[in-house]
């Protein structure tokens, strides 16, 4: 029923997968000699701008119907709000209002709610050449064309008008200033794009960089800006565990270690973790393990790593393939996605990881065979007798 373009709330996808599937058909367009342009659209206040009518028809044309639909009626409606302030001591409480639109966050109901009232959106778009990837409220779109031109003036304006009419049909808000395009290219090209596209009346910027998903995706799919931005974030940790390690034991180093460096610097490490620039990230978590252990400036960190993961909090592929076969390609933009760093480290993998079919089983296989290895690199870890 739901369209595959969602990765929100769904089992098995998430924001790996959209962002997964949205840089490998970035280096499928790039390979097939594309120029290729991304549109990140930001809806305003989405979850409170869902009309309850328009919804129940949705859900009425799913299938839902008879009590049940009554009953979602019933949940959505009868809520009242009401604003309190306070000024100069003297509180002020407006009168209560029925809420109209909106759904209710916090619930484990709003999130299907909101993906089914967002669901025909491809719809807009279904006979326009273009790639749709959805998390949530966040629609991201790639266009390929030959030509650049074609790409600019023809279909990207035709897509933007197509989900601007959709946006405003269901009651939503489009927030254009919010609203990035980015023309993604190798870092060889020559192809000139001009800083400022019309998409519908309505001048866009076209930047270097976006936001996708909690990352920053650049022009070329280095990941540099991403590794920088994080890299400042996890140096502010760095600092925070010094003035903490006076007063703190190991244990209570480890805690904040876990939520507030390791949590940040794992998410997308599987994009940004083959990339040479990642080598500032992993020479700030050895600062980082230095202070926790009470280790000198230039001590070496071997062996701490192992010691520090067994008393961390604990937080697939499944094939029975000794290996799989890399892509052909042209470019070697290719060997930095995520798809072929993948198959390269599956394949380095003794036999017996290769032929397990539980991916539980597999992950804590895998996790001890790397706190044993302890690998510096990702270079280190392909040469390593296995």
């Amino acid at each position: 029923m739901l369209y595959k373009s969602q990765h929100a709330y769904l089992k098995g996808r998430g924001t790996h997968t959209a962002i997964f599937e949205f840089t490998e058909k970035i280096l499928q367009e790039l390979e097939e000699k594309n120029q290729v342009m991304g549109l990140f659209l930001d809806l305003t206040k989405a979850y409170d701008c869902v009309n309850h009518k328009i919804l129940l028809k949705k859900l009425e044309r799913y299938g839902v119907a008879g009590v049940l639909l009554a009953w979602l009626g019933s949940y959505m409606s009868g809520r009242l709000q009401q604003t309190a302030i306070t000024k100069e001591g003297i509180s002020y409480t407006s009168s209560k209002e029925s809420v109209e639109i909106g759904i209710q966050q916090g619930s484990i109901l709003s999130p299907i709610l909101f993906i089914i009232y967002i669901n025909d959106a491809p719809i807009s778009v279904a006979n326009l050449n273009c790639f749709l990837c959805d998390y949530a409220d966040d629609k991201n779109i790639l266009v390929a064309e030959k030509d650049l031109n074609a790409a600019l003036t023809g279909t990207l304006n035709k897509i933007y008008e197509a989900l601007s009419n959709w946006i405003s049909n269901e009651g939503l808000l489009l927030n254009h200033n919010k609203t990035d395009c980015v023309f993604f290219k190798t870092r060889r090209s020559n192809v000139d794009c001009p800083d400022h596209i019309s998409l519908n009346g309505v001048e866009i910027g076209v930047s270097t960089e976006a936001r996708l998903l909690g990352m920053t995706i650049d022009e070329t799919l280095s990941w540099e800006v991403h590794i920088d931005k994080l890299a400042k974030k996890l140096n502010s940790v760095c600092y925070t565990l010094r003035v903490m390690s006076q007063y703190l034991n190991v244990c209570g180093l480890k805690m904040i270690y876990s939520s507030c460096f390791e949590a940040p610097l794992r998410y997308g490490v599987v994009f940004y973790g083959s990339v040479r620039a990642s080598d500032i990230i992993f020479r700030t978590q050895k600062r980082a393990i230095r202070i926790i252990n009470k280790l000198s400036f230039r001590a070496s960190c071997r062996g701490f790593f192992r010691s520090s993961e067994k008393n961390l909090p604990s937080h697939s592929y499944n094939s029975r393939s000794c290996n799989f076969v890399y892509p052909i390609h042209r470019l070697t933009v290719t060997e930095k996605g995520a798809k072929y760093a993948c198959m390269k480290l599956f394949n380095r993998l003794p036999l017996r990881f290769k032929q397990m079919d539980n991916k539980y089983v597999f992950r804590r296989e895998l996790h001890k065979l790397l706190i044993e290895l302890e690998p510096y690199t990702v270079l280190e870890y392909l040469n390593a007798s296995l």
